[in-house]
């Protein structure tokens, strides 16, 4: 009779223990894998509680059904998303990728998403060796997107794309990326609005822009203003005024309407409306070399 109780005592914390390990296992996977309950659950089952072996079973179902569900929803428009940027002054990326709705543009597991694309490209332009170059500029459109691997190297873009839409159910678009690279003479600025930076440390934002600049040798800086400075104010300038192109004033005569002014040099700066453009460069004997704004959703 003792015998007896001890044993059920034995068989119910075992049982006990044993459910509570599978519970930790379920929740781990979740978080990982941000797929359902039922789907973790299932996997779990079908690989007898081996974690590693859930994942990759979850990750081939997802790429399977994703690619099934990117056939039924790339008639759906997708003009919401974010624009994503790394930059390290001389090798910078800025991404685009759009989804639906800004509430899956909001979403940690699209926002991981593009944080992984941004990596790829970045990761793709190191490959390509643009360091030898005085500036180099890579564009990238949807289909050379969908071929890069991911930094890890095991999967496509495109497969990276197809666990999203099955995941979050709806259309999501590799839209377009650049990548720069500039020699010591040169330096890249960017500027993402408005700014979120997102736990992998990748800027995000609706708005997106790099440009590129160098010190000429006269005048010096301005007094408390750096090189950075000056470079992350041409960023912000470009995002907040879209000017169409950097001017010459040589050659070019400023609009009679500073607000519709279309070239950087003739417009107001933003942060001094009393000075222009060219002035603050002049000022401060920087030249810029090129620049280029993205704007989520818009139309090339």
């Amino acid at each position: 009779m003792i015998a007896g109780r001890i044993f059920q005592r034995f068989f119910h914390s075992t049982r006990s223990s044993f459910t509570t390990n599978n519970k930790s296992l379920l929740a781990t996977l979740r978080q990982k894998t941000g797929y359902t309950f039922s789907n973790c659950k299932k996997a779990l089952e079908l690989h007898n509680y081996d974690l590693s072996k859930a994942e990759d079973w979850l990750q081939s179902q997802a790429k399977a059904e994703g690619w099934a569900k990117i056939g039924k929803l790339k008639g759906r428009a997708a003009n919401e998303g974010l624009i994503a940027l790394i930059n390290n002054n001389n090798l910078a990326t800025m991404v685009e990728v759009n989804c639906e709705t800004d509430f899956v543009a909001r979403n940690d597991n699209f926002q991981s998403m593009i944080a992984a694309v941004a990596q790829a490209t970045l990761g793709y332009a190191t490959d390509k060796g643009m360091y030898g170059h005085e500036f180099c500029k890579i564009i990238l459109a949807k289909p050379d997107l969908s071929n890069l691997k991911t930094i890890d190297g095991e999967h496509t873009l495109a497969d990276l794309i197809a666990w999203h839409v099955n995941l979050l159910g709806e259309n999501i678009a590799l839209k377009r990326a650049v990548c720069w690279c500039v020699r010591d003479e040169m330096q890249i600025s960017g500027y993402i609005h408005p700014p979120f930076l997102h736990k992998t440390g990748v800027l995000m934002g609706k708005f997106g822009s790099l440009v590129c600049y160098r010190k000429l040798p006269e005048p010096a800086l301005t007094v408390d203003v750096t090189l950075n400075d000056v470079g992350s104010m041409l960023a912000k300038q470009i995002v907040g005024m879209n000017p169409e192109s950097i001017g010459n004033k040589e050659e070019d005569k400023p609009s009679e309407d500073e607000d519709s002014e279309t070239k950087l040099i003739f417009q107001p700066m933003i942060t001094d409306t009393d000075q222009i453009v060219g002035e603050f460069l002049d000022q401060n004997g920087v030249q810029v070399i090129d620049y280029i704004r993205f704007h989520c959703g818009e139309s090339l």
